[in-house]
Formats: structure tokens, sequence, C-alpha cells
């Protein structure tokens, strides 16, 4: 017998050295204290080698610490369950540890132990401390990058203003010339309207990767005329037509929703083939186990598919139109900066959803929204 409780103690001796633990226990009735050989380990020391019971081990707690630790034992030693508790130690080697220790008061019949268990949680705190440095880091990247969106918006926009606006003035003067320099001034005011026009597109990609994000139960027909609105003046001049059936109601970020339509209507205006008037048909279906890519599980979603009968495009750059700045076709027939539909798929991402295209050559071209259903 006694081979065999040996066997289970040093068992019970290996278990608590590879978790990192180590216990005692206080026996009220008798007032008597054990501790296992690896809680001397913990705290830096080989068993026996210092009292547990006198203040010893006051020496090697963290100054900072030592009401926590004090506060702890006075209060197990009078039989109380103690709250979990987190301290730091100077070992005798120096090294600093951090420790959590518990209690729990057991009681059988007219006896009473008070059980002890601490652990070595260095290795948990060390990983903590450094992901709250990276936290700390992102926080002032994201306060550089509201910085930087500021200057954007406000000091690069100013001089291009100005720009605009003064050539504007040079045309109503009817300054003329037999040179270039007309040209020249022609030039100067596409370049900067096209800067202008980037730089609102990539403050308006920055917001969308924003975390505050606030989602409202919203029927997508509501954002959906707010982007045919906006764009009237767009659909008047090239005489567009767009029709769209009933629509969902989901938990959505309208702002970006109303955005992500603009962004796809406007983009079914610009490619549409000269001469023949657009338009753009806005269907919603719903379908179980949908399969979207392969390392996507399936599942329910609602499909916005958005029709138009433009001059489409090869079905080879499907997934390339949602690259940031990537553009199929040259900046000089057609206006843009590439970044409208990635905006989109950010905004589809931002709702869990995804953002396929297909289309064909002088056939048209069809966007489909996947959102959750």
């Amino acid at each position: 017998m006694e081979n065999t409780a040996d066997i289970e103690k040093m068992g019970f001796q290996y278990v608590e050295q590879l978790a990192g633990t180590g216990h005692w226990k206080l026996d009220l009735s008798t007032n008597t204290t054990e501790f296992s050989d690896n809680l001397y380990r913990l705290f830096g020391y080989e068993p026996g080698e210092i009292d547990f019971a006198a203040d010893d081990v006051l020496k090697i707690v963290h100054p900072d610490d030592k009401d926590i630790y004090i506060n702890a034992r006075d209060t197990s030693r009078k039989g109380i369950d103690m709250p979990d508790i987190k301290y730091r130690i100077i070992t005798p080697g120096g090294e600093q540890r951090y420790l959590k220790s518990v209690t729990k008061l057991l009681e059988c019949k007219d006896k009473k132990v008070l059980m002890g268990v601490t652990c070595d949680i260095s290795s948990q705190e060390s990983d903590l401390i450094k992901i709250e440095e990276k936290n700390r880091e992102l926080e002032q990247l994201v306060d550089e990058l509201a910085s930087f969106n500021y200057a954007v918006s406000h000091d690069l926009q100013e001089p291009l203003r100005k720009i605009i606006m003064y050539i504007s003035r040079i045309e109503d003067e009817k300054f003329r010339a037999s040179s270039p320099i007309s040209e020249y001034f022609e030039r100067i005011t596409v370049a900067a309207k096209r800067m202008k026009l980037l730089i609102n597109d990539l403050l308006l990609y920055s917001q969308t990767n924003k975390h505050e994000h606030v989602f409202a139960p919203a029927n997508l027909a509501g954002p959906l005329r707010d982007a045919i609105n906006e764009l009237s003046v767009q659909c008047e001049a090239k005489d567009a037509t767009i029709h769209f059936n009933t629509m969902p109601v989901l938990p959505i970020i309208p702002f970006q929703v109303r955005q992500l339509f603009v962004n796809l209507l406007s983009n079914s205006l610009k490619y549409s083939i000269a001469g023949i008037p657009p338009v753009i048909t806005i269907t919603c279906t719903i379908q179980e186990a949908v399969q979207i890519q392969d390392a996507i599980p399936p599942g329910s979603y609602y499909i916005i598919s958005v029709h138009d009968n433009g001059i489409g495009f090869k079905q080879e750059f499907s997934e390339k139109l949602f690259l940031l700045f990537h553009r199929l076709h040259q900046k000089e027939r057609y206006e843009g900066t590439g970044i409208g539909l990635a905006i989109c798929k950010k905004i589809m991402e931002n709702h869990k959803g995804f953002i396929t295209a297909e289309g064909n050559p002088g056939e048209g071209s069809v966007f489909r929204l996947f959102f959750p259903a």
C-alpha cells in the first residue's frame, strides 16, 4: 500500500509540475498547513526552503501587489473563501512571475479544510501584455490615419479647388490664345478634377474600413431609391431606365448600402453603349445552400442582381474588377479612379456578404450581391 501511495503522490507532483501549479491545505480543526513541493518551486525555492505560514514570502512579492497578497492571506486564515487574486513575485534569481491563486472551503461533518491552488500564469500575462502593446500601436496608427484623412479632405483639396476656380475665371475672361495655351489650361482642369475625384474616393474607401458600424433593420428599397435620386441627372442625360422589384428587410449600415447602389448604378451608366439608352434591372431572390466560393461554406443568401445592357467585359477580368485602382478601360475614354467597385467589395465584407461580376463584351454585365439570409 505504501508503494501505491508513494506512486500516486509522485504522479500528482508530476502533474503539478507539468501544469505549472502548486497547492496548499489548511486544516481548520487542527490549524495545520501542508504545502506541495511544486508550490515552493513556483516561488523560486526548493521544497521546505521558505515558511509560507510566516511572512517570509512577503520578501519576494512585488511591492505594488503586497496588499493584494496580505488581504488574501488574512482572509484565508479565517477559513473564508477568497476571490481569485493575481499578483507578481520576484524570485530569488531575479525573475518576475505572475501567479494566480484560488481557494475553496471544503466541509465534511465536523472537519473543515481550506484548499488553495496557485498557478503560474506568466506566459499568458506576457502574451496579454504583447497584445495590449499591439493594440496601443494600432490605436496610434488609427489616430495617424484619422489625421491623414483630415489633411487629405482639407489641406490637399484646398489648392485643387483654387486651381479649378482660377482656371474657370480665366475661361470666363474669354482668354483665348492661338497657341496651345488654351489646350494646356484644359488639361490642367481635367487633371485637377481627376485628382479631386481620386481624393474623394480614397476618403470614401477609408471610411468603409472603420469599425464603428451601426447596423439597423431596413428595407433595401430605401437606400436603392436614394441612390437613384442621387444619380437622377446622369440618368436623364443618358435617358436611362432603372427597374427594381421587391427588396428584403435586412440588418444593414444604411449609408454604406446607399453608396453600394450608387457605385453599381453609376458604373452601369458610365459603361453604357454609345447611342443606346441604358436599361438597368435590379432583382432579388433568396436561395438556400448557395456555394459562392470553394473556400466558403454554403449558406442561405438574399441575392440582389444588377443587370445592365452596357459594354460588358471579358469574364477573365471579373475578379480584377474589385481590386483597388484597377481599371479595364483607359481613363481618357471613361472617367473614374478604379476605386468604386473596391468600395463595393469592402461594403459587402462589412455586411458578411460577397459580390460577384459576370459579363460578356457588348452584351452587358450583371453584378450579384450576396447578403446572408
